[in-house]
């Protein structure tokens, strides 16, 4: 490719249809987008299995910044119990649900031992 008068003018002469170009286009962004994935999901493996900064595939410095601060945060999220009242009525199987948060679960224990505390000699 020339960058001359006389190159532009002979590109400009072969020039195609822009939806000549569709399928490329497609290929390009699908592209794309599966290396980056692929990127942020094997630089996430290999920093989980080797526990060392380490990178795969084309991923881009902000998108490394981006999966290093997830990574600190899930391995800074503290690991709490969760609560629940599961019991077995006459072949039955029931389940305690909070009824504001629609969850089988609570992090208040003491919640669950109200609960449990209502239920006895009720069966």
């Amino acid at each position: 490719m020339s960058v001359t008068d006389k190159g532009i003018e002979e590109g400009l002469k072969g020039l195609k249809e822009g939806r000549e170009y569709d399928k490329l286009y497609g290929w390009a962004v699908g592209g794309g987008e599966a290396e980056w994935i692929v990127g942020m999901k094997g630089t996430r493996g290999l920093r989980r299995k080797f526990n060392a900064e380490l990178w795969c595939g084309g991923v881009e410095r902000r998108r490394i910044g981006m999966i290093a601060k997830g990574e600190e945060e899930i391995e800074e999220l503290e690991r709490k119990a969760l609560f629940g009242v599961t019991a077995e009525v006459e072949g039955v199987r029931v389940s305690w649900e909070d009824g504001k948060r629609k969850e089988k679960g609570t992090l208040e224990e003491d919640v669950v031992k109200e609960r449990l505390g209502a239920c006895k000699g009720k069966v």
